[in-house]
């Protein structure tokens, strides 16, 4: 029996046949993963700066108005200028705007617009890097902020 078993083991070892389908099956996981890594990372890249010229067009917009708008304008501005960029990603609320305006005596001399979007990952990677919280493993925040000077205060 034991000679038996010795000679089925060693015709196992030596037998090669569906090596190949193994080694391509794994390849093309860790290729697959790296392709959508590069798009994960893609995605990202382009709803940060999507943020920030949202977030800095209104900045400028506001810092250039004659009339200091509405803390709510400079939000729907802010969100209609994002929610323009996305890409079937969700869309952008109030909640994620903090804007700061001039007052009328302009003891505050500047306007200041911060906004934070919450992106959704498609790969493990942030995950496994500890981008991410436990409580959301699929979500990070990405923040934006412009501050400029407004124009229609004397210095």
């Amino acid at each position: 029996m034991n000679r038996f078993i010795r000679k089925f083991a060693l015709r196992f070892a030596r037998n090669e046949q569906g090596s190949v389908i193994l080694e391509t099956a794994i390849m093309l996981l860790v290729l697959l993963l790296f392709a959508f890594g590069i798009v994960d990372f893609g995605r990202v890249m382009y709803v940060a700066n999507s943020l920030t010229n949202a977030t800095r067009d209104a900045a400028r917009w506001t810092a250039v108005q004659q009339n200091i708008p509405t803390a709510t304008t400079v939000q729907d501005l802010v969100k209609s200028k994002f929610n323009s960029y996305t890409f079937g990603s969700q869309a952008m609320v109030n909640a994620d705007v903090a804007v700061t305006l001039p007052t009328a005596s302009c003891s505050v001399q500047t306007v200041t617009i911060l906004t934070s979007y919450p992106f959704k990952w498609l790969t493990p990677f942030p995950r496994l890097m500890h981008w991410t919280s436990t409580s959301t493993p699929m979500t990070s925040t990405i923040h934006a902020q412009s501050i400029f000077k407004y124009e229609w205060c004397s210095s």
